[in-house]
């Protein structure tokens, strides 16, 4: 049985979701920026309401976003409907079938001081131009919430019904497509520890920390000698092209710049595993109503012996 994903209680975190094998099924274009904006949209105004959306970038063969839920059944049940419908529609879009996403979407925790929540902000928007992309944060052609963060300019997708759209197909007349789709707005909202903050003071900061990010990352690019690609090299980019695999380090458990708070995460993370792990053994050992005998799973390496025959007659 592997270990749950996140075991400290709800708060503010760092999500982040590779595309299958590298490829660059998300490379922009209106189309996917619209079925991105679209599935946010509408996964967080109908289906998940209680997640808040901070911040997001979606490159060619990953995303990164900044998300604060009330407990982790609910970013489960967010990344869950977000991540199967950008499969689901993008897939379709490409006119392919198979596996999306390379694994389970990561989730760390990020503390609640400012400046670690600064820091993880600055990272996300940083993203196209410190990859010697774009020379400005804004001129990256993929979904990104960089424009509400700075302008609060609003972000609107398209959800389409497919389901209602293909039982309109079965019918002898064509059906309008576009009285199957439904607008809607990307809900953002500020970061936790500016929520006490008015607009103009967090969005001046954050036109601040843009214009750092683009002069640091220009300073780099003229110390590197690193050209920039032409903005139309990146709207041409084949979706089943794959890029080159680099090492990565494993990833942190808590995102913090403060040493007390990540030790007192940590603590609380580890007390909290350790209950889960307790829990989980238990419920393994305890006998089954029927006929006194084990759980299924209680020894993985027979699991496939111990699975009630119940289709059996």
């Amino acid at each position: 049985m592997r270990t749950p994903r996140s075991i400290l209680p709800g708060g503010l975190y760092e999500i982040s979701t590779r595309v299958t094998g590298e490829a660059m099924l998300l490379a922009p274009s209106a189309e996917v920026n619209d079925v991105v904006l679209g599935v946010l949209g509408r996964g967080l105004t109908e289906h998940v309401p209680t997640a808040t959306l901070h911040a997001f970038v979606f490159m060619s063969n990953h995303y990164h976003a900044l998300v604060s839920v009330p407990d982790s059944a609910t970013l489960s049940r967010l990344l869950k409907f977000v991540n199967g419908e950008i499969a689901r529609r993008v897939n379709k879009l490409r006119d392919r079938v198979g596996a999306f996403w390379q694994r389970r979407f990561d989730s760390i925790p990020v503390t609640e001081d400012l400046a670690s929540q600064r820091w993880r902000l600055r990272y996300i928007m940083a993203h196209g131009v410190k990859e010697a992309l774009v020379g400005k944060i804004t001129d990256w052609p993929g979904a990104r919430s960089v424009r509400w963060l700075r302008d609060g300019t609003k972000l609107a997708g398209t959800w389409t019904d497919y389901t209602r759209l293909g039982w309109a197909k079965r019918n002898k007349t064509p059906p309008d497509p576009k009285r199957y789709q439904t607008r809607y707005e990307v809900p953002l909202y500020v970061l936790p520890a500016w929520k006490n903050k008015p607009a103009a003071y967090w969005r001046r900061l954050v036109r601040d920390q843009v214009e750092d990010i683009e002069r640091a990352e220009g300073e780099r690019r003229k110390t590197e000698e690193l050209p920039l690609p032409e903005r139309a090299s990146l709207l041409c980019v084949d979706p089943f092209s794959r890029t080159r695999s680099r090492p990565r380090r494993p990833a942190p458990s808590i995102l913090t710049l403060d040493p007390a708070l990540r030790a007192e995460m940590l603590r609380e993370r580890h007390k909290r595993l350790s209950a889960w792990r307790q829990a989980s053994e238990g419920a393994r050992a305890a006998p089954n109503t029927d006929g006194g005998r084990p759980w299924p799973y209680a020894d993985v390496r027979t699991s496939r012996h111990l699975l009630p025959m119940a289709h059996k007659r």
